[in-house]
């Protein structure tokens, strides 16, 4: 399903939240990947047959109620994949079982490492609703010997052709790598993607957003969005034919972060080439005011000549209200939130901008 750009986002409260604020202009510009975490389905205790509650019903209305009926890629990698609700069903049979009966066709996404009981679980879906399904690889996937005939084997699981896929390259976490050397691998792995042409939609993500920000000082830093630099040197593969999508994680990292622990109270804010980074000290500290500190945080931040004013965004509206203290400091999911509603906006500006410079 071709867009403008794709989002990679876990599915938890404050990516929900962001997405639910999203202008109508923008809801269709983007399809996001949802990456369906264990804590979104798999918190319900096991009854005595050793299944767990079928949680789809629920997940199939907390995306309607963030996203409406806007395409979407769903992603249950994260998932155990010897989990299964109850009746013994694969997970993903019950959730499109659930989506197709309140009107909705979302996309299903694949890896590579999807076994095979995953794989038939996809395969059924796309046949049925014939919207075809995502695959999704590691870069370092693509640059093995045996990618083509692995990526093969993939589509003829799925039984779809290229036509009816879309393929996203990932290279996950950039981390503190040498640039250069990264976008020669980028360009080499797109490059080397059987029958580019024929694919649905291609597109390449990642991220330089680090795990934690426990090595950056208080106040004010920056972070280098290195992906948005690595993507702009793949425009040209394959002699002007085969545009490629960016997506990335927003205003996060890869991994899953750890349950339980409440870190820094922090604002990030996406500019041009990299991420202002507004870092307080930890959010449940009341010696340093506790949540509090993100009214302080927001001042500092809409006093930023880079600040793109409180009618760019919802998120951008929430820190400028928030640094005049007319709302709440809210919490850690709130601010990542209005980082991600801030970011997602700011990409699509970005994307336009350069398509009317293109022009």
């Amino acid at each position: 399903m071709p867009a403008e750009y794709i989002p990679l986002l876990k599915w938890k409260q404050g990516e929900q939240l962001a997405l639910a604020n999203l202008q109508s202009a923008e809801r269709q510009r983007v399809c996001p990947v949802l990456e369906i975490i264990p804590s979104a389905v798999q918190g319900k205790t096991a009854g005595p047959d050793g299944l767990a509650p079928d949680t789809s019903g629920t997940l199939v209305k907390d995306i309607i109620s963030a996203w409406g009926s806007n395409p979407v890629f769903v992603d249950f990698t994260p998932l155990d994949p010897e989990w299964r609700p109850t009746s013994k069903k694969h997970f993903i049979d019950h959730f499109f079982e659930e989506a197709r009966h309140v009107g909705q066709n979302w996309i299903p996404v694949a890896t590579m490492q999807s076994d095979a009981a995953f794989r038939t679980a996809v395969a059924a879906a796309t046949k049925v609703d014939n919207r075809g399904a995502c695959i999704r690889v590691n870069i370092n996937d693509v640059v093995d010997d045996a990618f083509p005939k692995e990526l093969k084997e993939l589509r003829k699981a799925l039984g779809l052709t290229p036509a009816e896929l879309d393929l996203l390259i990932d290279a996950a976490n950039l981390g503190t790598h040498n640039l250069a050397l990264i976008s020669t691998a980028a360009r080499g792995a797109v490059g080397s993607i059987p029958d580019l042409k024929a694919w649905r939609s291609v597109a390449f993500s990642g991220t330089s957003f680090p795990e934690s920000l426990a090595a950056l000082p208080y106040g004010l830093s920056t972070i280098v969005r290195e992906e948005w630099h690595i993507w702009q040197k793949l425009q040209t593969i394959a002699d002007n034919t085969r545009p490629i999508i960016f997506a990335d994680y927003t205003a996060g990292n890869a991994n899953l972060p750890e349950g339980g622990f409440v870190g820094a109270a922090n604002i990030r804010y996406a500019t041009d080439d990299e991420w202002i980074i507004l870092k307080g000290h930890k959010a449940t500290d009341d010696t340093h005011g506790g949540y509090e500190q993100f009214h302080d945080l927001a001042m500092l931040l809409i006093k930023d000549q880079r600040f793109c004013g409180p009618d760019f965004s919802w998120g951008d509206k929430y820190i400028a209200d928030c640094a005049h203290r007319t709302v709440k400091s809210g919490n850690l999911s709130t601010w990542r939130a209005v980082a991600t509603n801030h970011h997602i906006t700011f990409v699509l500006a970005q994307l336009a901008k350069q398509a009317t410079a293109g022009a």
